[in-house]
């Protein structure tokens, strides 16, 4: 898994990555399903548990949700997406659109926080069982609920 990771984190074109991380996050879960069943079979830890640290907080392998269409505040992931922005910078933020777990909110907080603070595409999380994946991708709402600062930072957002 670690080494699925790795390899979507190089890819750069946004495209081939989303269908890539759709893909990666399917057989996470999937894996997951299945190392809690001879989990609770053997009574021991699982094998995924054991690459959980390097997956959610050294490898940037999940996109943040996209800027809504007609939405008019600014979005923290929609730099690489404005026709006005800086060339160089626009490069710079095309180039770093996958991001690390911890680094991003639950989708769920999207509306919350998504002005100010990057959060995770729910769309890579259409799974059967999708909350036991962010939860062990700690995305669920029991690690990463937003602050009242956090969520006062989005009320404060400029129009763009």
């Amino acid at each position: 898994m670690i080494d699925r990771a790795h390899l979507v984190s190089a890819v750069r074109e946004r495209a081939t990555a989303l269908k890539m991380v759709g893909v990666l996050t399917a057989v996470l879960a999937a894996k997951l399903a299945d190392d809690d069943a001879s989990c609770a079979a053997a009574g021991g830890g699982g094998g995924l548990r054991q690459v959980q640290r390097q997956l959610v907080e050294e490898i940037a392998f999940l996109p943040a949700a996209a800027r809504p269409p007609h939405f008019p505040l600014r979005w923290a992931a929609a730099a690489a997406d404005d026709d006005d922005a800086d060339p160089a910078s626009a490069a710079a933020a095309s180039a770093a659109f996958l991001h690390r777990p911890a680094d991003l909110f639950p989708p769920e907080c999207r509306d919350l926080v998504g002005c100010a603070h990057l959060v995770a595409d729910a769309a890579v999380f259409a799974g059967a069982d999708s909350a036991q994946l962010l939860t062990f991708l700690r995305l669920g709402l029991e690690w990463k609920e937003p602050t009242v600062a956090q969520v006062g930072a989005t009320l404060l957002t400029p129009i763009a």
